[in-house]
């Protein structure tokens, strides 16, 4: 199983247009990945979607990243393994 798939619930809603207000309430869930990341777990990462979808990126081997290119970006580390 070398899959990567996500489930949350704010794709559709536009609360990505406001980052106060981004992950407030929000729930992911992220298959294994291959054994890259954690599951069976329930994590408060405490940043922006962006960072959590740019590190399930990277962690696939992914050198594109999503958002503005002067965003600086920040690994959530707590997800891999």
């Amino acid at each position: 199983e070398n899959s990567l798939i996500t489930i949350s619930t704010e794709s559709g809603d536009g609360r990505h247009n406001d980052v106060k207000r981004e992950l407030s309430g929000v729930f992911h869930a992220i298959s294994g990945g291959g054994g890259r990341f954690k599951t069976g777990q329930i994590l408060d990462v405490n940043k922006e979607g962006l960072d959590v979808y740019n590190t399930m990126l990277s962690t696939m081997g992914v050198s594109d990243r999503l958002g503005p290119q002067n965003r600086e970006a920040t690994a959530i580390d707590a997800i891999r393994i």
